[in-house]
């Protein structure tokens, strides 16, 4: 009897889950909200549950409340990629472009061959103009022969910025299609050096 009263609960908790998943798609945000926590009443530990909560509490403006939700699974279990992944992409989008760096690089380290975990290292440590180390992401991104022509792009403007030109232009010269060849079309470095 014990056991089918919990399995009875889970389906409970995993219907709730269901139900605020459905209400999203249908925009119905404070809905989705009120369901997951009673979701999360009925199991507190209900991990997919809380990282659904904290993307809502994003979706209502409420970005602070996410992010306290996800250091929190962090402290938790700080190997979990998923949550540690999720709490780098709020930290973005609220423009906390140090402590995202932080999130990836921590990230990077338990796997290094990620080769797009390498490429947003790269576009986070180009926006804060850390070029050495945006070189040094990119590089890394160039050699696994993945988004090789974006890589390209971003080095010749990282020689842009410091202000050598012709090594600027050799990695602009090599971008050969792609988006980021149409780009070249607009910009161009200064020819002199």
């Amino acid at each position: 009897l014990h056991r089918v009263d919990r399995r009875q609960r889970q389906m409970c908790i995993r219907d709730r889950y269901v139900q605020s998943s459905i209400q999203l798609r249908f925009d119905e945000k404070s809905l989705a909200l009120a369901t997951l926590e009673e979701a999360l009443l009925k199991k507190p530990d209900y991990r997919s549950a809380k990282l659904l909560k904290a993307s809502v509490l994003k979706g209502l403006g409420r970005s602070s409340e996410a992010l306290a939700i996800l250091e929190s699974e962090i402290a938790a279990d700080p190997k979990d990629i998923e949550i540690r992944t999720s709490y780098a992409q709020l930290l973005i989008a609220e423009r906390r472009y140090a402590d995202a760096r932080d999130q990836y690089e921590a990230l990077f380290k338990s796997k290094p061959n990620d080769v797009n975990m390498a490429y947003r290292l790269a576009m986070l440590t180009l926006e804060l103009q850390q070029l050495d180390l945006a070189e040094k992401y990119f590089m890394h991104v160039l050699q696994s022969g993945k988004r090789s022509f974006e890589s390209l792009y971003h080095l010749g403007r990282i020689a842009e910025q410091r202000k050598e030109y012709k090594k600027a232009l050799q990695y602009y010269m090599r971008v050969s299609e792609g988006e980021y060849r149409f780009c070249l079309l607009y910009t161009s470095p200064s020819p002199r050096d």
